[in-house]
């Protein structure tokens, strides 16, 4: 079949779409996508048509998938945003252009081979391995699949995993390109360097009011305010009310009994330890040591070194064994204890220095498990007052009203930007759940009525948008002074990145880097060897990258750690690692570059071949699918995904 394959398709393709293709049971979820509609097609692709609904349901299906692995739902925006739609309508296409492909090629999967591929699914294996037909109708039926639609389906998973295997199979990696790939990724680097201050360059002189100006209107931006939102916010969460909660003085002792721990510092000691053979053997060193042996001498005579005999400072939960672990705990301090039967061997103990525990007494930790019952019990108090407070909202009372008839703090925030400061340029920090707030303020408007945002303290806010400041041009009477601040700024910085070019130059046009330091009093420091993979706190990203672009012994320049003054170097060592085919380095660069080309191949064929097939998209539907209120006049267009 591959042969066949080979021979009859027109270009060359890869399989990066093969983890698409091949999705396990997951995606025999979704319903037949181009058989069984008789509705306007969304799109078409050749003879095949993708509906509506096939759409729909593979995006349900994306979107699910998605939830499952951020734990959170994925809002309608943020399809959009990050074009999730066009990515699944994407796939579609392009399984439709495979699909169109094995038509014309006349390919077909035997009824014999569709009943090997589903008896080894392990979906539908039993705990022995072996396919049971129960488990497989099961789970067909929890899908909402009949029998028929599941093989259909199969059968064409097949097909295009046969398509997209077939020609990419004999695709191989030059070694001169991986070898010059390793090289590229594996080499090494010293540089000299030293940092050009900002006082190397001459200080421009004052700017005259009309350089100020021109540069205020080269950068409105800048100067520009950005809009303002004024909002008021009902905050809930249990501490808003807790000092509404009360807790039993029983309540409270009972949870005082159940914390213990918490309020208690366990006792700890030092423990040696000697294992024996067996019990004679240590009732015999027991006898010595009660006859004034010492019992380090016993340990050194079996070999022991201090790591070994010694356990370490201990609480009795963490000693391993717990029968040494009572025993240890009831001696006295540099006593021995008599042979003890552990679980894994007979043994002597001493304890060779005691620090005693210590529980903090009810009437000192009052207060705080106090505040922490009520906290916890207000948990359960605001999800009664989160439905209160939307049965007002949906009666029509205003966040104010509803806060001062609950008694909850009501939040105005006279104007805030999208990056949460206020006019000033201060933080607003007085914002619950600030991030998703924010998000929601500037997607909102005055007299919309909000969803309530989550709190990471379990609670909610509600929030409403008081008045809008659209963003303005501030007055350059306002700004002349940060005008004048920032146009200084950028001579100094044109002033020594021109001083540092000049230097460089006169260093690489016969000159040397050791005459440029002198010349401006720097002292040269040296790196480590540097690589592509591994950061350089000397130089920096910018740095870094700037180097590895030098030749050996060429001079070159880049932005500083720390922003302030210029980098200068000099390139001095340029070394590579022997390169070996068979290494297992050297074969991991060789699947990667493979990946890649792959990738391009199967993109090159998409494209051909669904400018073969042709590929019809219905812009009005599409439009009406994005966004059901604005439908564009019937239109349609074509174009590769």
């Amino acid at each position: 079949m591959l042969a066949t394959l080979r021979s009859k398709t027109g270009g060359i393709i890869a399989k990066a779409f093969i983890g698409l293709l091949a999705l396990s049971f997951a995606v025999w979820g979704i319903n037949d996508i181009f058989t069984g509609y008789r509705t306007e097609a969304l799109v078409t692709v050749g003879e095949t048509e993708i509906s509506r609904e096939a759409y729909q349901n593979a995006l349900q299906l994306r979107l699910r998938t998605m939830a499952a692995q951020l734990r959170r739902s994925v809002q309608p925006e943020e399809v959009r945003t990050l074009g999730i739609d066009r990515q699944v309508l994407g796939d579609l296409i392009r399984q439709a252009s495979l699909d169109g492909q094995a038509v014309n090629l006349r390919l077909a999967v035997s009824d014999s081979e569709m009943a090997k591929q589903i008896a080894s699914n392990p979906n539908f294996q039993n705990a022995g391995g072996t396919f049971d037909a129960r488990t497989f109708r099961q789970i067909l039926a929890q899908n909402g699949y009949s029998e028929a639609d599941f093989v259909n389906q199969e059968r064409q998973r097949i097909l295009r995993t046969e398509l997209a295997n077939a020609v990419d199979q004999e695709l191989s990696v030059p070694t001169a390109l991986t070898k010059a790939a390793w090289a590229y990724q594996n080499e090494g680097r010293k540089a000299r360097y030293f940092i050009l201050p900002e006082s190397a360059a001459e200080a421009p002189p004052e700017p005259s009011e009309s350089e100020l100006k021109t540069y205020y209107d080269n950068n409105k931006r800048t100067f520009t305010a950005p809009e303002f939102r004024t909002l008021s916010i009902l905050r809930l969460q249990p501490e808003d009310v807790a000092d509404s909660v009360t807790v039993s003085e029983e309540d409270l002792k009972a949870a005082y009994d159940k914390r213990i721990d918490n309020y208690s510092i366990p006792e700890k000691r030092t423990i040696q330890q000697i294992a024996f053979l067996n019990t004679a053997e240590a009732e015999e060193a027991y006898k010595r040591i009660s006859e004034g042996a010492d019992f380090l001498d016993i340990a050194k005579e079996k070999g022991l070194s201090e790591r070994d005999y010694s356990l370490g400072s201990l609480t009795q939960k963490e000693v391993p064994d717990a029968v040494i672990g009572v025993a240890a705990f009831a001696l006295d301090k540099d006593k021995v204890s008599e042979p003890i039967n552990g679980s894994l061997a007979t043994v002597l103990v001493r304890v060779t220095d005691i620090v005693f525990g210590s529980t903090q007494p009810y009437e000192e930790v009052r207060a705080s498990l106090e505040r922490d019952l009520k906290l916890e019990r207000g948990k359960e108090e605001i999800l009664n007052l989160h439905d209160r407070i939307e049965d007002e909202r949906a009666g029509g009372s205003s966040l104010a009203e509803i806060a001062k008839a609950m008694n909850l703090p009501l939040i105005m925030v006279d104007g805030i930007d999208r990056a949460g400061r206020d006019p000033s340029g201060k933080n607003v920090d007085t914002v619950p759940a600030r991030a998703a707030s924010l998000k929601l303020a500037f997607e909102s408007d005055v007299g919309v009525e909000n969803d309530p945002v989550e709190t990471q303290e379990e609670g909610w806010a509600w929030l409403d948008v008081v008045e809008v400041t659209p963003e303005a041009l501030k007055p350059f009477a306002d700004v002349k002074d940060e005008a004048k601040r920032l146009w200084t700024e950028s001579k100094k910085a044109d002033a020594l990145r021109a001083t540092a070019r000049k230097l460089v130059d006169q260093a690489n046009q016969g000159g040397s880097f050791d005459a440029i330091a002198k010349e401006t009093g720097q002292e040269i420091k040296t790196t480590p060897e540097l690589s592509r993979q591994a950061p350089s706190p000397e130089l920096g990203r910018f740095g870094l990258q700037a180097v590895f672009a030098t030749p050996k012994g060429k001079v070159g320049m880049s932005q500083p750690v720390n922003d302030s003054g210029m980098l200068l170097f000099e390139t001095t060592e340029i070394t590579t690692p022997t390169f070996s085919a068979d290494s297992a380095g050297a074969k991991q660069m060789a699947t990667a570059l493979r990946g890649g080309m792959s990738q391009d191949l199967l993109q090159q064929y998409l494209v051909d071949l669904q400018a073969k097939l042709g590929v019809d998209i219905n812009e009005r539907l599409w439009a009406e699918i994005q966004d059901p209120n604005s439908v564009p006049a019937s239109r349609r267009g074509s174009g590769a995904f």
